[in-house]
């Protein structure tokens, strides 16, 4: 169960006492995130951690009066698609960020932003986990240079928006693909190869198909 985070100071002030204050930098993702997306849902978005989430180290929790830590929402039919978002910052990380999580992926800085399977205990399948500042969970930063650095997110206009677009289209391809993969392992624990082969037949159809409809080329998406 996904403990309770909070998004506004005066909230969490009441709820758990004390005051707090997102990092800068996650201010200014926040508010590119809105200007992208300006319809999208909030329900999953959070800062500071409730008093449960208190009691294990997070950067939910505030650090020398700075929470470290940004939840966004996963809302792709309003604009925030949390695997584009995701890829994009792996891709293009801004100096603050120390590593991203979402839909069981983290990617980390430390290790050049290789994706890797997250294996703590909840997916963040509804959300995008996004933490700054170069120090451990429990001491984020040395500096507030580390945390507080105005640079933008999003760079890239047009630019942007066509990558969004392409990579929207290519998760709708996956999407295709999953939905055969379940049945082919099926089908080979069961150790039906014909069934096996027969449905890799119509899984390279649909893919096409699917490929012909959003307008990809084969190389865009990944079939060459």
């Amino acid at each position: 169960m996904r403990v309770q985070l909070f998004d506004d100071p005066m909230t969490a002030e009441m709820v758990l006492g004390g005051t707090w204050r997102l990092a800068k930098s996650l201010e200014v993702l926040r508010a590119e995130i809105d200007a992208l997306a300006p319809d999208r849902s909030r329900v999953l978005d959070g800062t500071i951690g409730d008093a449960a989430h208190s009691v294990r180290v997070s950067r939910h929790n505030p650090y020398q009066g700075v929470v470290c830590a940004l939840d966004l929402t996963h809302d792709p039919e309003h604009g925030l698609d949390c695997g584009w978002l995701f890829e994009y910052l792996r891709t293009h990380p801004h100096p603050n960020l120390e590593y991203i999580i979402h839909n069981r992926q983290v990617a980390r800085r430390r290790t050049g932003w290789k994706i890797e399977r997250y294996t703590g205990s909840h997916d963040h399948a509804g959300h995008i986990h996004i933490a700054v500042g170069h120090g451990t969970d429990g001491a984020p930063f040395v500096s507030l240079t580390e945390v507080d650095n105005p640079a933008p997110w999003l760079e890239g206009g047009e630019d942007l928006n066509e990558m969004q677009d392409e990579i929207l289209k290519q998760n709708r391809l996956s999407n295709v693909a999953r939905s055969y993969d379940v049945a082919m392992i099926d089908a080979l624990i069961q150790g039906n190869l014909d069934r096996y082969q027969a449905l890799q037949e119509q899984k390279r159809g649909a893919l096409e198909q699917e490929r012909i409809r959003l307008g990809l080329t084969k190389a865009q998406a990944g079939m060459v």
